[in-house]
This record gives structure tokens, sequence and C-alpha cells, in this order.
């Protein structure tokens, strides 16, 4: 039971990293939201998006990553940022 207790830790650890990471992202996507805004650019670029996606795709299954679920989180990323992005937040 301790080694569960340990490996639970470890996988706590892990999440706040994760989390951390995804709000740096978010962030940073803010800031871009602004520059796109200043240079009149739309908020949905289909293409970056596809680029992303595939990047998050290719490096997935580098990691042995199932690739779908992979992109799934991505894809749930970009929908997020993107409505912060419309809503000016």
């Amino acid at each position: 039971m301790d080694d569960v207790k340990r490996l639970r830790k470890d996988i706590d650890r892990i999440d706040e990293k994760f989390i951390g990471l995804i709000g740096e992202r978010l962030r940073i996507a803010g800031r871009i939201a602004a520059a796109k805004k200043k240079l009149g650019l739309p908020i949905r670029q289909p293409l970056r998006e596809k680029e992303v996606l595939s990047r998050a795709a290719r490096i997935a299954k580098s990691k042995g990553i199932d690739e779908k679920f992979t992109v799934s989180i991505f894809r749930a990323i970009i929908s997020h940022t993107r409505k912060k992005e419309k809503n000016g937040k």
C-alpha cells in the first residue's frame, strides 16, 4: 500500500506541473491574442491549429503515447484558448 501512496504522490506532483504548464501556455496565448488584435488578424487560424495538432500527434507517437488521445487534449486546449480570445480575457 505504501507503494500506491508514493506513486499517487508522484502523480499529484506531475499533475501540478502539468497544470502549471497549461497556465503558462494560456498566458502566452493571451499575449498572442493581443498581438493578433493589434495587427487585425482573425482569432481562428486553421492552418496554425492544424500545425499544432500535427506536431502534438508526432511528439506523442515518438513517446509511445496514443496520438488520438493527445490530439483530443490539444483540441480542448485550443478550443478553450479560442473562447478566451473571443471574450477578450
